[in-house]
C-alpha cells in the first residue's frame, strides 16, 4: 500500500501546481485583455474570460506540481528507508576486517623479516651498552595497526655510564649506517630516532624507527626512560610501557584506534598517530560503560573537535609534553573543521559514513 506521506506530499503537489498554473493563467488573460484595448472589468472579464484554457492550465499544474510531489517523496522515503536498512556497526565491522593487519601478507612478512634483522644487529653490535631485550613499539605492538602501516618503532635501554644520549644518538647513527646504508636503504638521523629506510617490493618504503632510551632513577619500578630531542637539543621523558599499555585489554579502544586512524588515512589527514593513540583512551574513559562501535567513532571524534579548539593534551608519559604543539594553529583549525563537518552530515544521513571511508583502499 502507497505510503501515507506519498500521497499526502503528491496531493499538495497537485493543489500548489493547479493553483499556481490558475493564477498565472487569469494574470496572462488580463494582460491579454489590456493589450486589446479593453477596460478590465468584472463584465468584461467574464465576457472575454477563457474558461476552456483555464481550465487546461490548471489540469496541467496539477499534472506537474502532483508529478514533482510523488517523485520527490519517493526519493525521500527512499533515502529514509536505505538510512534504516544501513547498519553502521555492521558497516565499520567490515573496515575493521579490511584494514586489519595481515601477519600472513608477503609485505607484511618482508617487513617484520626486516626489524628483526635490525634489532638482532644492534643487540650483537652494541650488546655491551643495553640492557635487556629491543622494546618493540608503536601500532604493532599496541595491536592497534591497519593494513597500511610502513613504519615500525622499537626502543634500545642503554647502561650508565654509557656517554651522554647526545653520544648515544649518534652511536646508533653511525653503527647502523656503516651496517645497511647503501642501496635499497638509506639511514637518517630524526628527532627522537635514527630511521632506517628500506626499499619494500612494491616500490614504497619501510620505516624503522629506532630510539635510544636510558633508565631514568627506578627504572625497573616506573619504567621511565631518557630520550634525546635532536630538534631541541635536550633531554626529554617518556615510558614506552605506559604507552604500550594504554589499549591493552580493551578491545573497544583498539577498535577505535584503528577505525580513526583508517578514517585519517582515507582523507589524508593532518593528524598525528600519537594524539590518536592517546585522544581515544582518554575519550572512551570520559564516556564510560560499552558502547556500539558507530557510538564510539562519534564520541572519539566529538571529543577530538572538542580539544582541538586551543586545549592542551599532555603525554600520559610526560606531563610536561603537549601533543597538540606537533600541530600549526591552521591545522588544528582545518582539521577541527572537516571533524564538525563530517560528524554533522553522518548525523544527518548515516549511509554518509560510507563516503567517510570511501578512499581507504
Amino acid at each position: 500500500m502507497m505510503n501515507e506521506r506519498i500521497v499526502k506530499t503528491t496531493l499538495k503537489g497537485a493543489a500548489i501546481g493547479g493553483g499556481t498554473f490558475l493564477v498565472a493563467d487569469l494574470i496572462g488573460q488580463v494582460l491579454s485583455m489590456r493589450q486589446a484595448g479593453y477596460e478590465v472589468t468584472w463584465d468584461n472579464l467574464k465576457a472575454h474570460y477563457q474558461t476552456n484554457q483555464a481550465l487546461n492550465h490548471a489540469i496541467l499544474g496539477v499534472c506537474l506540481g502532483g508529478s514533482a510531489g510523488f517523485l520527490g517523496s519517493v526519493l525521500a522515503y527512499e533515502n529514509n528507508a536505505g538510512s534504516q536498512r544501513f547498519n553502521q556497526n555492521d558497516f565499520l565491522d567490515e573496515i575493521l576486517v579490511k584494514s586489519k593487519l595481515d601477519l600472513k601478507n608477503k609485505l607484511t612478512r618482508f617487513d617484520l623479516a626486516a626489524v628483526q634483522k635490525v634489532c638482532d644487529f644492534l643487540s650483537i653490535a652494541l650488546a655491551s651498552k643495553l640492557i635487556g631485550k629491543p622494546i618493540r613499539t608503536g601500532s604493532v605492538a599496541k595491536r592497534t595497526a591497519v593494513n597500511s602501516v610502513s613504519d615500525y618503532d622499537v626502543a634500545f635501554v642503554v647502561k650508565p655510564g654509557s656517554g651522554t644520549m647526545e653520544q648515544l644518538h649518534e652511536l646508533f647513527f653511525d653503527t647502523l649506517r656503516e651496517k645497511f646504508e647503501g642501496p635499497g636503504c638509506t639511514v637518517r638521523q630524526q628527532n627522537y630516532t635514527v630511521g632506517v629506510l628500506v626499499d619494500r617490493p612494491d616500490g614504497t618504503l619501510l620505516r624503522v624507527d629506532v630510539m635510544p632510551t636510558r633508565g631514568r632513577d627506578n627504572y625497573a619500578e616506573t619504567g621511565d626512560l631518557t630520550i634525546w630531542s635532536q630538534r631541541n637539543r635536550k633531554h626529554q621523558k617518556t615510558n614506552v610501557g605506559k604507552h604500550n599499555q594504554l589499549p591493552v585489554g580493551q578491545p573497544q579502544v583498539r577498535d577505535a584506534i584503528r577505525l580513526l586512524k583508517t578514517y585519517k588515512l582515507a582523507n589524508n589527514l593532518n593528524l598525528p598517530t600519537a594524539l590518536i593513540n592517546q585522544i581515544v583512551p582518554m575519550a572512551l574513559k570520559k564516556r564510560g560503560g560499552q558502547s556500539s562501535r558507530a557510538a564510539n567513532l562519534r564520541f572519539c571524534m566529538e571529543y577530538l573537535a572538542d580539544k582541538l579548539s586551543n586545549q592542551t593534551v599532555q603525554d600520559v608519559a610526560n606531563g610536561n609534553n603537549n601533543l597538540m604543539a606537533s600541530l600549526s594553529e591552521r591545522s588544528k583549525y582545518r582539521l577541527r573543521a572537516r571533524l564538525l563537518d563530517d560528524l554533522e552530515r553522518w548525523n544527518e544521513n548515516p549511509p554518509f559514513l560510507m563516503t567517510m571511508f570511501a578512499d581507504m583502499d
